[in-house]
Protein backbone atom coordinates (compact mmCIF):
# COMPACT_ATOMS: atom_id res chain seq x y z
CA UNK A 1 0.00 0.00 0.00
CA UNK A 2 2.87 2.36 0.81
CA UNK A 3 4.47 1.81 -2.58
CA UNK A 4 1.16 2.50 -4.34
CA UNK A 5 0.63 5.63 -2.25
CA UNK A 6 4.08 6.92 -3.20
CA UNK A 7 3.72 5.90 -6.84
CA UNK A 8 0.27 7.45 -7.30
CA UNK A 9 1.13 10.74 -5.60
CA UNK A 10 4.40 10.99 -7.56
CA UNK A 11 2.47 10.42 -10.78
CA UNK A 12 -0.12 13.04 -9.84
CA UNK A 13 2.57 15.58 -8.93
CA UNK A 14 4.37 14.92 -12.22
CA UNK A 15 1.17 15.30 -14.24
CA UNK A 16 0.14 18.55 -12.55
CA UNK A 17 3.66 19.97 -12.84
CA UNK A 18 3.45 19.55 -16.63
CA UNK A 19 0.11 21.36 -17.03
CA UNK A 20 0.15 24.79 -18.60
CA UNK A 21 -1.64 27.70 -16.94
CA UNK A 22 -4.84 27.22 -18.90
CA UNK A 23 -5.05 23.52 -18.04
CA UNK A 24 -4.25 24.21 -14.37
CA UNK A 25 -7.26 26.50 -14.07
CA UNK A 26 -9.69 24.49 -16.19
CA UNK A 27 -12.50 22.89 -14.23
CA UNK A 28 -15.63 21.13 -15.46
CA UNK A 29 -18.90 22.54 -14.10
CA UNK A 30 -19.09 22.18 -10.32
CA UNK A 31 -15.69 20.46 -10.16
CA UNK A 32 -12.31 21.62 -8.91
CA UNK A 33 -9.43 22.63 -11.12
CA UNK A 34 -6.02 20.93 -10.83
CA UNK A 35 -4.67 23.41 -8.26
CA UNK A 36 -7.77 23.03 -6.13
CA UNK A 37 -7.40 19.25 -6.34
CA UNK A 38 -3.82 19.57 -5.04
CA UNK A 39 -4.98 21.91 -2.25
CA UNK A 40 -7.69 19.40 -1.30
CA UNK A 41 -5.15 16.59 -1.18
CA UNK A 42 -2.86 18.64 1.05
CA UNK A 43 -5.76 19.35 3.40
CA UNK A 44 -6.67 15.65 3.37
CA UNK A 45 -3.20 14.19 3.83
CA UNK A 46 -2.04 16.63 6.54
CA UNK A 47 -4.33 15.36 9.35
CA UNK A 48 -3.66 11.72 8.44
CA UNK A 49 0.04 12.49 8.57
CA UNK A 50 -0.39 14.07 11.99
CA UNK A 51 -2.36 11.07 13.23
CA UNK A 52 0.31 8.62 12.12
CA UNK A 53 2.87 10.73 13.95
CA UNK A 54 1.11 10.05 17.25
CA UNK A 55 1.87 7.06 19.46
CA UNK A 56 -0.35 4.15 18.45
CA UNK A 57 -1.95 3.91 21.90
CA UNK A 58 -3.36 7.43 21.46
CA UNK A 59 -4.92 6.47 18.13
CA UNK A 60 -6.38 3.32 19.68
CA UNK A 61 -7.74 5.31 22.62
CA UNK A 62 -9.24 8.01 20.37
CA UNK A 63 -10.60 5.87 17.52
CA UNK A 64 -10.70 2.32 18.88
CA UNK A 65 -9.44 -0.82 17.21
CA UNK A 66 -10.67 -1.98 13.79
CA UNK A 67 -13.39 -4.61 13.92
CA UNK A 68 -12.50 -5.97 10.47
CA UNK A 69 -9.40 -6.64 8.37
CA UNK A 70 -7.86 -3.67 6.59
CA UNK A 71 -8.91 -3.03 3.01
CA UNK A 72 -6.46 -3.23 0.14
CA UNK A 73 -5.45 -0.06 -1.65
CA UNK A 74 -7.68 -0.94 -4.62
CA UNK A 75 -10.62 -1.60 -2.30
CA UNK A 76 -10.10 1.80 -0.65
CA UNK A 77 -10.07 3.52 -4.04
CA UNK A 78 -13.21 1.64 -5.12
CA UNK A 79 -15.02 2.62 -1.91
CA UNK A 80 -13.97 6.25 -2.37
CA UNK A 81 -15.34 6.29 -5.94
CA UNK A 82 -18.61 4.72 -4.81
CA UNK A 83 -19.00 7.41 -2.15
CA UNK A 84 -18.34 10.14 -4.73
CA UNK A 85 -20.84 8.64 -7.18
CA UNK A 86 -23.43 8.57 -4.41
CA UNK A 87 -23.06 12.34 -4.04
CA UNK A 88 -20.30 12.46 -1.45
CA UNK A 89 -18.68 15.85 -1.00
CA UNK A 90 -15.69 17.09 0.96
CA UNK A 91 -16.54 18.56 4.35
CA UNK A 92 -15.52 22.17 5.09
CA UNK A 93 -11.99 21.56 6.41
CA UNK A 94 -11.08 19.72 3.20
CA UNK A 95 -12.61 22.09 0.63
CA UNK A 96 -9.91 23.88 -1.36
CA UNK A 97 -9.58 27.63 -1.60
CA UNK A 98 -11.87 29.00 -4.32
CA UNK A 99 -9.17 30.96 -6.16
CA UNK A 100 -5.64 29.63 -6.22
CA UNK A 101 -3.12 31.54 -8.31
CA UNK A 102 -1.08 29.71 -10.91
CA UNK A 103 2.00 31.09 -9.15
CA UNK A 104 1.19 28.76 -6.22
CA UNK A 105 1.67 25.60 -8.31
CA UNK A 106 5.27 24.83 -7.34
CA UNK A 107 4.72 25.58 -3.66
CA UNK A 108 1.62 23.38 -3.51
CA UNK A 109 3.28 20.50 -5.34
CA UNK A 110 6.33 20.64 -3.07
CA UNK A 111 4.09 20.72 0.00
CA UNK A 112 2.10 17.70 -1.22
CA UNK A 113 5.29 15.80 -2.06
CA UNK A 114 6.75 16.53 1.38
CA UNK A 115 3.54 15.49 3.17
CA UNK A 116 3.14 12.25 1.24
CA UNK A 117 6.80 11.37 1.74
CA UNK A 118 6.47 11.92 5.46
CA UNK A 119 3.22 9.94 5.54
CA UNK A 120 4.81 6.98 3.75
CA UNK A 121 7.59 6.94 6.35
CA UNK A 122 5.16 7.12 9.23
CA UNK A 123 2.81 4.46 7.86
CA UNK A 124 5.79 2.17 7.30
CA UNK A 125 6.33 2.04 11.09
CA UNK A 126 2.91 0.41 11.64
CA UNK A 127 2.36 -3.31 11.47
CA UNK A 128 -0.90 -4.97 10.48
CA UNK A 129 -2.42 -7.11 13.21
CA UNK A 130 -4.44 -10.10 12.02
Amino acid sequence: MIALLQQNYAQLIEQVSQLDNRALLHAPAEKWNALQQVDHLIKSVAPVNTAFGLPSFILSWRFGVANRPSRSYDALVDRYHIKLQAGGRASAPFVPAPDIAVSEKERLLKQLDKLTGKLAGRVHRYKELH
